[in-house]
């Protein structure tokens, strides 16, 4: 006889932080299935995706463009914007400062328009993760059975920031893009054998074996280009679109191999045992 049971989800969710300029939004599915072959044999296995997208900010305490450290250090009658300058916000007339305005002295500590700086500047990454999983179980002997279990599971984090050239954190190098790409795969491999049994009704008997087998690898790559051609070049790193670059990279592995052991003892439901 031969059963099949299988279920599949979705989902998605958006959430907006307290300030501006910081959001998530996420996008996932499932689907699993799992198929009894024979009496004796059964398969399944299973399939995650999943999609998550940061949009972040400055939130460095010591920062001058930090969210909050800007913020409660802007005199309260300064305005945002200011319709005859290029930009049309509220600037000093180098674009270095947030703009006088009216009052007799500048804002100290040299702070930027908190505004421009989030409305321009980008901070964001992108997680997707893909998990797969498959077993075997067979049920060898009376009691016995044996299970074959296997997964993959493979997030890809990619980064972008872009400062602009105009005003803010980017003025002092003429504008930054950084595109970064970590990619981390894990394997996981467990065999499990386990034997039950009951003798005289009374003495019940358990025993566990595992082996399990892991292995994880990281790739990741950033490349860094500043003194921007443009503040056109504000999505995504493009080749002679600045004139400083840097990059860098690296890969690690590491894995681990472990066993298990476990003996059960249990007697007519009153006294338990248990060796590892």
């Amino acid at each position: 006889m031969m059963l099949q049971t299988y279920y599949a989800s979705f989902g998605y969710g958006a959430q907006d932080g307290v300030a501006k300029a910081n959001n998530m939004n996420r996008f996932n599915f499932k689907t699993n299935l799992e198929h009894k072959v024979l009496r004796w044999l059964t398969v399944g296995g299973g399939i995650a995706y999943s999609q998550t997208k940061y949009n972040g900010l400055n939130t460095g305490r010591n920062s001058l463009s930090g969210n909050i450290f800007n913020a409660i250090r802007q005199l309260p009658n300064t305005p945002i914007y200011n319709a005859n300058h290029p930009t049309g916000y509220n600037l000093s007339t180098n674009n270095t400062v947030v703009g006088q305005w009216d009052n007799t002295d500048a804002v100290g500590d040299n702070i930027s328009n908190i505004a421009y700086v989030l409305d321009n500047n980008v901070f964001e990454s992108t997680i997707k993760r893909v998990l797969v999983n498959a077993s075997v179980t067979a049920d060898i002997y009376k009691g016995l059975t044996y299970k074959l279990m296997g997964s993959i599971d493979n997030p890809l984090t990619s980064g972008f920031l872009y400062w602009s050239p105009v005003h803010g954190d980017g003025s002092g190098s003429n504008g930054r893009l950084e595109n970064s790409l970590n990619d981390n795969l894990r394997w996981n491999i467990q065999h499990a054998l386990n034997y039950n049994t009951l003798i005289n009704e009374k003495h019940s008997i358990g025993v566990t074996a595992v082996a399990e087998y892991q292995k994880d690898r990281n790739e990741n790559f950033f490349s860094v280009g500043t003194d921007l051609l443009n503040e056109f070049y504000n999505q995504v790193t493009v080749s002679n679109a600045y004139a400083v670059q840097q990059s860098g990279g690296g890969a690690s592995e590491v894995g681990i191999i472990s066993y298990l052991g476990r003996l059960n003892y249990n007697y007519d439901q009153r006294y338990f045992g248990q060796i590892l």
